[in-house]
């Protein structure tokens, strides 16, 4: 009889030790597949304008992340703000990041809105670095188009690639790979473009709108008004804005009632400046660029 008691009373423990373990086991293996689901479901990236798409794309290109542009793809840069208030309350589908220039434009700002779908939202701001002493983009005023400086967009193309591969190291060596055939090009553009305006000897430019000066910025050029390189005699070229993948249209620009018949009209390079929406990649766009002024100085 005592010898029954003592051997239940050392069972009993091992018993329950038994049952913890097994229950202990289901939850891990609950948590396990959660997790899983998780990691297998698809990874999704936003972005309001743009350039923030375009670059987005081109890191992430054969990665599988899905990138989405949320405003109508119609609207230029300067209505997305509008779009931006009247979308606030409506919630969207749930991403995993939000690529963004609120740093520089705080009306662009998004990420709230996409919160409500997502709590662990990550928001990477392409204009500002998110560290100590993390870099900045060169701005004069938030309505410039300071993507234009080939500078700044190198800046952010880097300040992206760090932050996609932090996200997702798994996909880091693809990201890099394509960084860096992405900002070889952006530089082999740029300098194709400076040696095309020293070889046909332009000494300034002339832009129709004040938003399109960063350009000025990457290209070591003076900026001035028509009347004033005209005055002095300087050779100039005039610089506008088109539709992506829209004609360029006549290369000069057009003549102005106090000009004189006999003066030579000033060149037109007309240029997409990146401020809407295009499923081609910023590469691709810029060499467009490059190609229009070819045919413009030939």
């Amino acid at each position: 009889m005592i010898k029954t008691i003592i051997i239940r009373a050392l069972l009993l423990p091992l018993a329950i030790l038994l049952y913890c373990a097994s229950v202990l086991g289901h939850a891990a293996t609950d948590s396990v597949t959660s997790t899983n689901a998780q990691e297998t479901g698809e990874l999704k990236i936003a972005t309001v304008t743009p350039i923030a798409h375009g670059l987005s794309t081109g890191l992430l290109r054969h990665t599988g992340i899905q990138t989405d542009f949320l405003p109508p793809q119609r609207l230029p840069i300067n209505r997305i703000e509008s779009w931006l208030r009247k979308n606030r309350s409506r919630k969207f589908d749930r991403y995993d990041a939000l690529v963004s220039i609120s740093d520089a434009v705080p009306a662009l700002n998004f990420s709230s809105t996409l919160r409500q779908s997502n709590i662990r939202l990550v928001t990477i701001d392409i204009a500002y670095a998110r560290l100590p002493e993390g870099e900045r983009v060169v701005i004069n005023n938030p309505s410039e188009y300071f993507w234009l400086n080939t500078n700044n967009l190198l800046l952010m193309l880097g300040v992206l690639k760090r932050d996609l591969g932090l996200m997702w190291p798994e996909h880091r060596e693809r990201i890099n790979h394509n960084y860096q055939n992405m900002s070889a090009e952006l530089r082999k553009v740029n300098l194709k473009i400076e040696n095309l305006l020293f070889d046909n000897d332009i000494a300034v430019l002339v832009f129709d709108k004040a938003v399109l000066e960063p350009l000025a910025g990457s290209l070591s050029m003076d900026v001035t008004s028509r009347q004033d390189a005209q005055a002095v005699g300087l050779p100039a070229l005039f610089v506008g804005s088109r539709r992506p993948r829209q004609r360029p249209g006549s290369n000069s620009a057009p003549q102005t009632p106090s000009q004189a018949p006999s003066q030579s009209p000033v060149p037109r390079w007309v240029s997409d400046d990146l401020s809407r929406f295009d499923d081609q990649t910023v590469v691709a766009r810029l060499q467009a660029n490059l190609q229009s002024l070819r045919e413009v100085l030939k």
